[in-house]
């Protein structure tokens, strides 16, 4: 099914303003339907507006329903399908809603904004349903705002079957130039939310200033299941943009032909994704209450090393690591470390090396167990026995050599941090890191042997959306693109090694910042999950 949307991004009102805003947004749509799309999207709370709280709520929202059949008014008048974001009260409760209304003026359906930013829980209440609407011209689900942060809510659309969805934004920002600004869900967030899921996105967002107070970064666009961007809107004016979506796209679920992001899944490992028990990460307080910092490494090598070069360089790095005061040492996923009847070699050689220069190390191998053979991640602590873990997801190519593990992902204590390690496309699935984080991880080690930059992307949304550290390990030479990289629990990335060329890269690592779960008052990455809604990500078929 190819569809041509249109995507509006529309100037932001203050809530005294919102005739203002309807007439503008109704205006908008007739201009918008001269190229005729089959859908239009508009921007979340396009009347009353985003910041309900400068008068009275419930005057404010007042005249909602009358909106409402303005814009179902004008969908029957054009024949389209239109996506469109009001603020609401319904049952005594404010709601930030999206409604998808049909060609005929019909409510399609609804959704409720789930995951509240900032000011809003001081008077939305959110919502508690995900649900794919099934039209003619495809499957829509639809987010609202800061439902792109949390990976769980596009994972459950996508897992019910849509197409497409839309994200209706309020996405603000910061910064000294009306034409530089942006935000983490535009610039790494959403796009990796259309890979990890693959399938389409249509984020409409406004431009300008609401209230005196909050800066809207514009950035509407269309977003392919390969993350790429069809099209863009600038971030100081208002535009239509307008794209054509084969959605059908999005039925293909596979990464670089190796691994597929949907039926890979292993939904066994991630029972604690929707357990309403209280997990290890529950108890850390709102503060920062633990100041640990470790000095910490990331070892890019080429490919091509034989077992031998391998071990040598491990030796090297290790020592000189260890003079530069790191504590911490990760190599990346290496095809030399899984010849078969090497695991003890290269697991006392890299532990010796570990007790030795009393530094932590982390290394792939294959290990030979019950006459089944598992790819695995080694961590090698100073003075204390290996750690193993064993390789849950494995792509098309690892299926017909190895084992996948006992479906358990592992976190490990370490005298600076609980360690979570992710091996090559395990890191693309939202369900593993956000299920290593609520074991309790800290940091997420992810090795990998990559040819795409993918990496690039996942490594600050998954930084950001757990609050966690991120080391990235990646291989280069023979068409890898190297790029490996150290994240901070904002998403930044604070180091990052070269396209080419060995290398190692090293950050210092405030550990004490991964306890610290709240993006903003009123936001949090873990005590406003809704595991009740997430059921489906658990469901074994």
């Amino acid at each position: 099914m190819k569809i041509k949307a249109a995507c509006i991004q529309l100037a932001a009102y203050d809530v005294t303003q919102s005739d203002k805003a309807m007439k503008n947004a109704l205006d908008k749509i007739d201009e918008a339907i001269k190229e005729q799309p089959q859908l239009v999207v508009l921007p979340g709370c396009v009347y009353p507006g985003y910041f309900i709280g400068m008068n009275d709520v419930t005057k404010t929202l007042s005249n909602t329903s009358e909106a409402l059949l303005m814009f179902k008014s004008k969908a029957k008048e054009h024949g389209v399908y239109i996506a469109v974001g009001l603020a609401e009260q319904i049952e005594g409760k404010y709601y930030n809603s999206g409604y998808l209304l049909g060609p005929e003026g019909q409510i399609i359906g609804v959704a409720r904004k789930s995951f509240l930013w900032h000011f809003d829980s001081k008077w939305f209440a959110p919502g508690d349903e995900l649900e794919v609407f099934d039209t003619p011209i495809g499957r829509i689900g639809i987010i609202l705002c800061g439902d792109g942060r949390q990976p769980e809510i596009a994972r459950v659309l996508a897992l019910k079957g849509a197409q497409l969805i839309i994200d209706l934004t309020n996405l603000t920002a910061t910064g000294s130039s009306s034409e530089q600004l942006s935000n983490p869900q535009y610039e790494y967030m959403l796009p990796t939310r259309a890979v990890e899921n693959k399938v389409w996105f249509v984020i409409a967002n406004k431009v300008g200033m609401e209230a005196d107070s909050i800066l809207y970064c514009g950035k509407s666009c269309f977003i392919s299941p390969t993350g790429f961007e069809l099209a863009v809107a600038s971030s100081d004016h208002e535009q239509i943009i307008f794209g054509k979506m084969d959605l059908t796209q999005s039925e293909n679920k596979r990464v670089d032909s190796e691994f597929d992001c949907i039926k890979d899944r292993v939904p066994e490992a991630y029972s604690i994704l929707s357990s309403e028990k209280e997990n290890p990460v529950c108890s850390i307080n709102e503060g920062i209450t633990d100041y640990t910092a470790t000095y910490a490494s990331v070892v890019q090598l080429d490919i091509s090393n034989s077992l031998n070069e391998y071990i040598s360089k491990v030796e090297k790095y290790s020592k000189w690591l260890h003079n530069q005061g790191s504590h911490l040492l990760v190599f990346p996923d290496m095809h030399c470390t899984y010849e078969k009847g090497c695991f003890l070699y290269i697991v006392d050689k890299v532990q010796a090396l570990a007790n030795d220069n009393n530094i932590s190390i982390i290394t792939s191998a294959a290990l030979e167990e019950k006459q089944k053979l598992y790819k695995v991640s080694v961590l090698c602590t100073p003075k204390k026995p290996p750690a193993i873990y064993k390789k849950v997801h494995l792509s098309e190519e690892e299926k017909d050599v190895f084992t996948p593990g006992n479906k358990e992902l592992s976190v490990f204590s370490t005298p600076f941090g609980n360690i979570g390690i992710m091996m090559g496309y395990e890191g693309l699935l939202p369900e593993v890191p956000r299920a290593l984080m609520l074991s309790g991880a800290d940091l997420l080690v992810w090795q990998m042997d990559f040819s795409s930059d993918y990496h690039q992307l996942f490594s600050r949304t998954r930084a950001a959306e757990n609050r966690i550290f991120i080391m990235a390990s990646n291989t280069c030479g023979n068409d890898r693109c190297g790029l490996s990289l150290i994240a901070n629990p904002y998403g930044d990335v604070i180091t990052s090694a070269f396209t080419s060329g060995e290398q190692v890269i090293s950050a210092q690592l405030e550990m004490g910042l991964a306890n610290y779960k709240q993006v903003v008052p009123g936001t949090n990455v873990l005590t406003d999950r809704k595991p009740y809604m997430y059921q489906i990500l658990t469901e074994v078929k």
